[in-house]
C-alpha cells in the first residue's frame, strides 16, 4: 500500500495504491486526509487509480475520510476506480456520500 499526495491550489489529491483493507499503512489514507484538513484545504480527491481491492474496512476508511472533509465543511470527490471497487462502494451505498469521476482532471474541474 502506498499513500502519495500533492496540494495543486486549494485542492488536495491523495493518491492510493494497493489494497485498501483496514491494515496500518490503509490507515495512512485517514492520516494523510486529517494532515491536509489541518492545513486548511477544503477540496480534497482521493484517487484509487491503484486500488485493487477494498474490504469493510476499506469501506470504513473511506467515510472516516468523508467525515473528516465533512467536518471542516470541504467536499471529497473520487476518482479512478476500478469496477471490483466500484462494485463494493456500489453495495454499501457510500458511493452517494461523494462525487466519482473519471480522472483526476475532471474532479479538479468540478471544484471550481
Amino acid at each position: 500500500m502506498g499513500v502519495k499526495y500533492k496540494v495543486i491550489g486549494d485542492i488536495a489529491v491523495i493518491k492510493v495504491k494497493g489494497n485498501l483493507i483496514g491494515d496500518d499503512e490503509s490507515r495512512d489514507v485517514r492520516e494523510r486526509v486529517r494532515e491536509v484538513t489541518s492545513a486548511g484545504i477544503k477540496k480534497v480527491i482521493l484517487d484509487l487509480h491503484g486500488v485493487k481491492w477494498i474490504n469493510s474496512h476499506g469501506v470504513g476508511i473511506i467515510m472516516a475520510c468523508y467525515s473528516t472533509i465533512y467536518g471542516v465543511e470541504g467536499k471529497l470527490h473520487v476518482s479512478r476506480i476500478s469496477d471490483k471497487v466500484r462494485l463494493i462502494l456500489d453495495l454499501t451505498k457510500v458511493i452517494t456520500l461523494f462525487d466519482t469521476f473519471d480522472s483526476i482532471k475532471e474532479a479538479m474541474k468540478a471544484f471550481k
